[in-house]
Order: C-alpha cells, then structure tokens, then sequence
C-alpha cells in the first residue's frame, strides 16, 4: 500500500480545461512529463477518481504527468508548460524562490496575463 500511495504521490495529474489557446516556444528541458498508462497506480481508488473526471463536464481531457526539476525546466525567469496533446504556454517569473530541487515556489504570469503558481514543498 506505501509502494501505492507513493506511486501516485509522485504523478501529478494534469487536467485541460476547454478555451486554452496559447503560443509555442522552446525549452532546454520539458517542465511536464507525459507518464505512460504503466506508470499509473492501477488502484479501485484511481479508477473512482478517473470517473469523477471522466463525468465533470468542464474537464475535456486530462494526463497524468510527473514535473521534472524547476532548474533545468526554466530559462532567465521563463517557464514554457508543453500541455500533453495541447499547446504550448509561455510563463514569465515575477518571483522565485529556489531552496532546492524539492522545494521552491515560482510565481508568475502566462504570455495572456494569466497568473502561474508552481509549487514544490
């Protein structure tokens, strides 16, 4: 059960909402990593999640994707998020905290002013 919860402790899901259209630019590494089908935790839990998202009219699709290291995701306070099957968004920082590769905070705005907060603590 603890190989389990760490598993999925580990994978972040990405969720797309409808109406997200934003520019596509380059990054040295990419920031979200699309996990394949067997890195899922296959779990009664994970399926009953998968069908409350699978009924929310207001989500179209989603991944499960991990985040690789702020560090190497980001370049001079720019952040590009490569949404799996979507676009590609642009970030700018506006304020960074940086501890270590485990715990930081990045805050800032997409490229259509919408505000950004990545967390990892």
């Amino acid at each position: 059960m603890r190989k389990l919860l760490y598993a999925f402790i580990q994978t972040v899901l990405l969720v797309i909402v409808p109406g997200i259209d934003i520019h596509l630019q380059a990054q040295d590494a990419p920031f979200i990593q699309p996990v394949t089908a067997d890195q899922v935790p296959d779990s009664p839990e994970m399926a009953a999640y998968r069908e409350r998202l699978r009924k929310n009219p207001n989500i179209t699709g989603y991944h499960f994707i991990t985040l690789n290291p702020l560090a190497t995701s980001q370049k001079d306070g720019i952040l590009l998020l490569h949404i799996p099957d979507g676009p590609t968004i642009t970030a700018t920082a506006s304020h960074v905290e940086y501890e270590s590769a485990s715990e930081y905070e990045w805050i800032g705005k997409t490229d259509d002013d919408r505000g950004l907060e990545v967390e990892k603590a």
